[in-house]
């Protein structure tokens, strides 16, 4: 999503300051956290149009791949939704992430 790379960029680099200050050298997403983003990416797409035809953004993009399963991690919730988000799990200190 090229209109939101600047805004990833900020949130890992505040990430990895938060890491610093706390002395962690690694940092993974919950298995829950991590498996309840991607219901909720997965119903979003499943909504769109471009998630039911053959794309990059499906994985189904070259000839004679028709029997690839369509999958698409994109998330469509909008910008504001996902800044929102962000900083949700930003300011309550990450509970989603698990540190070393």
């Amino acid at each position: 999503m090229p209109r939101c790379i600047e805004k990833n960029v900020d949130w890992v680099t505040s990430l990895i300051g938060h890491m610093a200050e706390r002395g962690h050298t690694t940092v993974a997403p919950t298995f829950e956290a991590q498996e309840a983003w991607v219901a909720e990416v997965v119903e979003g797409v499943d909504r769109m149009l471009f998630s039911k035809v053959s794309s990059w953004f499906t994985g189904r993009h070259r000839a004679g791949s028709d029997d690839t399963p369509r999958n698409s991690l994109i998330y469509v919730g909008g910008f504001p939704a996902f800044t929102e988000r962000c900083a949700e799990e930003a300011d309550a200190g990450y509970p989603n992430l698990m540190f070393r």
